[in-house]
């Protein structure tokens, strides 16, 4: 008996050095979680304050290029990223170009995968905030009539060619998506 006492003096005294420790642990758990927490709002604050000055500061001009090159013989994007560099310096950082598209023979089994590509681009698009979207196509009439439909709902955008019997072989702006009769 005097055994079980003696148990339980000690495990009494444990319990009094181990609850202050406890109570530290908790107090430090909630301290850090709400530091957590301020930083985390602050964060989202300077980026809300930062996206409200570039919206107040700016004309309204964020143009997006998007790249669909299905074309088997080779890839257009160097191509394009080129003529928009010395088209439109300073108006495409590298984040504002967008890109879809394989080197592989098409068949119709690809149709769902290209329209899934194709709205997967048009939300990362919509995510960077473009108002003004140029298109540069190099694919099969199948896969250009999908791209007109899908983008059909875009406001701004501008369809873009490659005009290899120019001389200057180079991309012509061949309008907006939608032609609007007035």
């Amino acid at each position: 008996m005097e055994t079980m006492g003696r148990l339980w003096s000690i495990f009494s005294e444990m319990m009094h050095t181990i609850e202050p420790v406890n109570t530290l642990i908790g107090l430090g758990t909630f301290v850090f979680t709400v530091l957590i927490w301020w930083m985390v709002r602050r964060q989202n604050q300077l980026r809300y304050a930062r996206w409200l000055q570039e919206a107040s500061s700016e004309s309204g001009e964020r143009p997006a290029a998007l790249i669909i090159d299905y074309w088997d013989k080779g890839e257009i994007d160097v191509q394009v990223k080129s003529f928009l560099r010395k088209r439109y310096p300073d108006s495409f950082p590298d984040e504002s170009i967008f890109q879809i598209g394989s080197n592989i023979q098409l068949t119709p089994l690809e149709m769902p995968t290209i329209a899934r590509e194709l709205r997967e681009a048009g939300f990362l698009i919509s995510k960077y905030g473009a108002n003004k979207l140029h298109v540069f196509i190099a694919a099969p009439m199948p896969v250009a009539m999908l791209v007109g439909a899908e983008l059909s709902n875009w406001g701004r955008v501008h369809i873009y060619h490659m005009n290899r019997s120019a001389q200057q072989n180079e991309y012509e702006d061949w309008g907006p998506l939608k032609h609007f009769n007035l």
